[in-house]
């Protein structure tokens, strides 16, 4: 620049302008080559949890961890803003929801715990859902063929006679008394003889010979008859030709050998003679029916050997069943018995009402045979709908009566009427899983 062309105000003010222009180019340029302020580490991490479920199942999934954190979860979800630590994951196993029996959903959780640290990384872990073997159908006990078959869900709502899902060949005659535990494996008995026998969930899943996987003896046993778990995962056995009802605990159903019952109930009176059905209803009452008697007795008195008053009995008139070969607790609290042996034969069913004192009242509901429908009536089973399927022994055949037509007394005719050459001559019936009535729960 030609300063001496500049007036003499010009000739002062210019280089002042000239240094304030040239400052902020400087300070620009600065700014442009410095680096760019650095972003803080992080304090917090993340999960995310992968939840596998077949079409239709909604999962149960917990995750926990410090401070007290927990979530739950249903789906697939990735947590954020986690504090650093050890989480856990656990899920529930779930049964998937059906008009006639649910389909139980086993659960694996892999990678945990696992260690969320202050990072940008995502930590996983997976949990899968998948069907339990043997679960989602009603299963038969021949008494004949010493086999035990499914019908499955699909084939109990087509109501259509055709070979059964899966059938087992068993070793020891498995046709008196079934019952599964929360586990889904399949409890029975020799019969006549002293064992008691598990064959597992996974040996329910395809047809075959199956191998025991628990097998309890004793010489106290004498045909054992019908079973059913209580909710703490005891075992209880109609001794039929003993006149006890006996209970082998959780603990001692874990391996084989031999076992000595827990607890031994003997008669008082005529309370245990020929005993057979054994049922527990919602609040934990054992339930026993045996010849021409039902007893109810309360949890406290089933923790020790002995012969207790029963807290109710329901004594025989000319309605009741001379022997029951059958016995269910309804979703309201009724209990039903089958007379497969007295002539005529006939199925009652006494309601919740009639049960809760002591007394010898006509059943609330008689049904008769309608044709073959009830030709020496055995096992009944409720399914999820409150309809009643009977194990027609007599007539090889399995048959369904609605809710609404053992709602009065009469002969109806079955709804669904199912044979099968894989169960001939059924006898005991058990849904797996539970059906609503039983204490224990998948």
């Amino acid at each position: 620049m030609n300063l001496s062309a500049l007036s003499p105000i010009q000739r002062t003010r210019k280089p002042a302008l000239i240094a304030v222009f040239g400052a902020a180019m400087f300070a620009a340029a600065g700014c442009n080559s410095a680096s760019a302020p650095r972003t803080s580490a992080p304090t917090t991490g993340s999960l995310g949890v992968t939840v596998v479920t077949p079409t239709g199942v909604t999962g149960s999934v917990t995750v926990t961890g410090p401070a007290g954190y927990s979530r739950s979860l249903s789906a697939t979800t990735t947590l954020t803003g986690l504090a650093p630590g050890s989480y856990t994951v656990a899920a529930t196993p779930v049964v998937t929801a059906d008009p006639i029996v649910g389909t139980a959903e086993s659960v694996t959780v892999s990678g945990s715990p696992v260690a969320v640290t202050a990072s940008r990384d995502t930590e996983t872990a997976t949990v899968t859902y998948t069907p339990r073997a043997g679960t989602g159908g009603l299963w038969v006990g021949s008494f004949a063929s010493g086999a035990i078959a499914e019908i499955s869900v699909a084939q109990l709502a087509a109501g259509t006679s055709a070979a059964a899902a899966t059938t087992l060949t068993v070793p020891m005659s498995a046709g008196v008394g079934m019952a599964f535990d929360g586990n889904g494996n399949l409890w029975t008995a020799k019969s006549p003889g002293d064992s008691i026998v598990e064959y597992s969930a996974a040996e329910l899943g395809s047809s075959g010979t199956a191998s025991p996987s628990v097998v309890l003896t004793n010489s106290a046993i004498s045909k054992a008859g019908a079973m059913a778990f209580d909710a703490n995962g005891n075992l209880w056995v109609t001794n039929t030709m003993g006149n006890t009802a006996i209970e082998f605990t959780a603990s001692q159903l874990a391996a084989s050998g031999t076992q000595a019952p827990a607890v031994v109930l003997g008669a008082t009176g005529g309370s245990m003679s020929r005993p057979y059905g054994v049922a527990f209803d919602a609040s934990g009452d054992m339930w026993v029916a045996s010849t021409g008697v039902l007893v109810e007795y309360t949890p406290s008195q089933l923790m020790a050997s002995g012969s207790p008053t029963p807290a109710i009995t329901i004594t025989a008139n000319e309605s009741y069943p001379a022997a029951a070969l059958g016995m269910a607790i309804d979703a309201a609290g009724g209990i039903w018995i089958a007379n497969g042996i007295a002539s005529p034969n006939s199925i009652v069913g006494y309601s919740a009402s009639q049960l809760t004192t002591s007394g010898n009242p006509a059943p609330a509901v008689t049904l008769t045979p309608n044709g073959a429908s009830m030709m020496v009536p055995a096992g009944i089973a409720f399914d999820a709908s409150g309809n009643m399927w009977v194990a027609n022994a007599g007539g090889g055949s399995l048959v369904e009566f609605a809710a609404s037509q053992i709602s009065s007394s009469g002969s109806p005719v079955p709804t669904i009427t199912i044979a099968s050459s894989s169960a001939t001559r059924p006898f005991a019936l058990a849904f797996n899983p539970h059906a609503t009535g039983l204490p224990l729960k998948p």
